[in-house]
């Protein structure tokens, strides 16, 4: 449902050419990225080890936020260059 309202939100922000609207979408699919991150790492974390991982996958969690602490910066970089350029 998030997805589908971030998708409306750029639509809308392009029709009408409002920065807002395009940074909200943005903010909404950095947080759908985030969450289905933290889902799928959850559910990895979960798995016995193996030969290769022999500790098994519980650091996929950690690496998740990582990575979605990474997207939360690279949008407010974007955010920021088109406040200042456009």
């Amino acid at each position: 449902m998030n997805a589908g309202l971030s998708g409306l939100q750029v639509v809308i922000g392009i029709s009408y050419g409002s920065i807002a609207l395009i940074c909200d979408a943005v903010h909404n699919i950095v947080d759908v990225i985030g969450l289905l991150l933290a889902w799928g790492a959850e559910s990895l974390g979960g798995l016995p080890s193996t030969r290769c991982f022999s500790y098994g996958f519980g650091r996929s969690t950690q690496i998740a936020a990582v990575t979605n602490g990474v997207l939360i910066l690279m949008a407010s970089a974007v955010v920021c260059v088109n406040l200042f350029f456009t």
